[in-house]
This record gives C-alpha cells, sequence and structure tokens, in this order.
C-alpha cells in the first residue's frame, strides 16, 4: 500500500493491522526496523527523529532499549553504546518539552537451570523449524567455539528475553544485517526464520522498503534481492497476495454501492453515493463502479 494512503486513511491501516492476513506492519515494527537500521548503520542524526517517531507510534522505552540491546550481537557494542547513548538525549529532550513516556515492563527473570547451550539449541530449532541434533558444519566445524557462543548467548541469552517478541527481534536483525551490507547468507537464513515466526510475505516487502526510505536504494535493492531470493525457494508468491490487497483497498475505500437499475447505463454498474443533496447544498455526489463491458449511455 502506498504511502499516501497510510498517511490519509490511518482509520484503514488500524483495519488492516487487526486482519488475519496481516498485510501491513505494526507503526510499532516499522518504527523498530528504522531505530535498528540507523543504529547499526552509526547514522545518529537521523536516528533521533527515529528514536521520537518510535515512542509516538506506541514502543515504550524498555522496548526501544531492548531493541537497541538486541542489535549488538550482530553489529558490536560500540554500535550499540551509541545508540542507547541517542536515546538517552532524546528521552532527557522529550522531558524538557514535557514529554513523558510510558516506561513499560522490566525484562522477567528467567528462571530456567538447563544448559544455556541446550536452551539455545531448542530456540534455534524452534525458529528455524529444523532440529539442531546434527553434526556440525561449515564455519561451525571450522571454529566450534562460535557454535557454542552462538547458542549460548544470542539464543538463549538474548533470544530467551521477553519484552520483544521472536517476530520483532527477527525485524532488529533483519533491519541490522541489511545496514551494514556484505552478509547476505545471514539475511537469508534470517529472512526465512521471519515467515516462520508468521510475518507474511507482504510484511517482508514493506520491511524491505522502510529499509530503503531509511538507508538508501543500494540497501533496499540488496535487501530485496534476497528476499525475492527466499520467497521464490519457498514457491511464495506473492502477486496473489498483491491483488487481493488491491481488492481489499478498493472495497474498504470505494464500496461498490447499489446495483444502478435505470435504463443511462448498459451492462452492470453500480452507485455508492458520496454526498446527498439537501437544504443547504444542492448537488450530490456519487462513485460510480462499471463492471467489464459496461457503459453509459
Amino acid at each position: 500500500m502506498s504511502k499516501w494512503l497510510k498517511d490519509k486513511f490511518p482509520q484503514y491501516m488500524f483495519a488492516q493491522n487487526n486482519s488475519t492476513d496481516r498485510m501491513a506492519l505494526r507503526p510499532k515494527d516499522q518504527s523498530i526496523i528504522a531505530i535498528s537500521a540507523l543504529t547499526a548503520k552509526g547514522d545518529l542524526v537521523n536516528l533521533k527523529p527515529a528514536l521520537n517517531k518510535g515512542l509516538e507510534s506506541g514502543l515504550t522505552i524498555n522496548e526501544i532499549k531492548e531493541a537497541i540491546v538486541h542489535l549488538y550481537a550482530y553489529c558490536g557494542f560500540p554500535r550499540s553504546i551509541r545508540g542507547l547513548q541517542t536515546f538517552m538525549e532524546v528521552i532527557d529532550e522529550r522531558k524538557e518539552k514535557g514529554l513523558i513516556d510510558e516506561t513499560g515492563p522490566d525484562i522477567s527473570p528467567i528462571n530456567n537451570e538447563a544448559s544455556k547451550y541446550d536452551r539455545g539449541k531448542q530456540i534455534l530449532a524452534e525458529l528455524t523449524k529444523m532440529p539442531q541434533d546434527g553434526k556440525p558444519a561449515g564455519y561451525a566445524a571450522f571454529a566450534p567455539v562460535i557454535e557454542v557462543f552462538l547458542k549460548e548467548h544470542l539464543f538463549a541469552d538474548i533470544f530467551e528475553r521477553d519484552i520483544l517478541t521472536y517476530a520483532q527481534r527477527e525485524l532488529v536483525t533483519v533491519s541490522v544485517i541489511s545496514a551494514i551490507g556484505g552478509a547476505e547468507p545471514m539475511l537469508r537464513s534470517h529472512l526465512n526464520i521471519c515467515l516462520n515466526v508468521g510475518l507474511s510475505p507482504q510484511q517482508l516487502k514493506e520491511f524491505v522498503d522502510i529499509i530503503q526510505c531509511t538507508l538508501g536504494d543500494k540497501e533496499g535493492h540488496d535487501a530485496r534481492a534476497v528476499l525475492n531470493e527466499v520467497l521464490k525457494a519457498k514457491n511464495l508468491n506473492t502477486s496473489a497476495q498483491e491483488a487481493a490487497c488491491t481488492r481489499l483497498d478498493q472495497t474498504l475505500l470505494f464500496p461498490k454501492g447499489e446495483k444502478i437499475k435505470n435504463s443511462n447505463f448498459t451492462g452492470t454498474a453500480y452507485l455508492q453515493m458520496l454526498v446527498e443533496a439537501d437544504s443547504q447544498n444542492n448537488n450530490s455526489i456519487g462513485n460510480v463502479t462499471f463492471e467489464p463491458g459496461a457503459r453509459t449511455k
């Protein structure tokens, strides 16, 4: 859906966001993408307005902090810490303006005495929909310690935390990987995980659009190429979904109305009255929808 429709019809976006088809990302999730990408890129100037927009979209302070903490695993402590420092400045500036933002709940304690390695394996298996009991291969066989760090720290210490859902954590992850570039195999893997945790192809296409608008054409083009590859491999043809979305746009924004039964039309046409004439207004305004082959006389 175009940005014009999003801005012009926020109530329509609300209806879509609560539909079972999940055609659009929620404003909160759109902000998570922009905040994560800009933090990973080190673009602190543009990060400030993105953080403000995130708070205004309904993200709590703790949700944004958790997103910025999460991304250090993919782009390093320096970027994450600078993002947190910038967020502190934004909160202080908003307080000076009298804006008090919701802190939100704290992270829940993790009361799981199983080994972090096993917990990480279980979470990774859940995310990838694949068992994690095979013999290490590739980089995991070449440097076994990194495979241990990956499962114990990334997928146990980080992914096991609440406040953010798996889907939101994956949006942080793919945003960071798109921002840093040169990590297409990892982006491919995490886009597959995005689908596994409930994000739709249409939402991932919107993710790519946000990356392009936030970071630039190159980053958007590169992310789109990987996404198209992932969707093609899964035989996920989004053209039918896009057509359905377009039909829904037309149905909600421009309903067909009542079938026209007078002799001024040949074929089938429908009339939806928009403004009725009254004592103050002598004009009527209507929207006419023509089926194929229908004409006015």
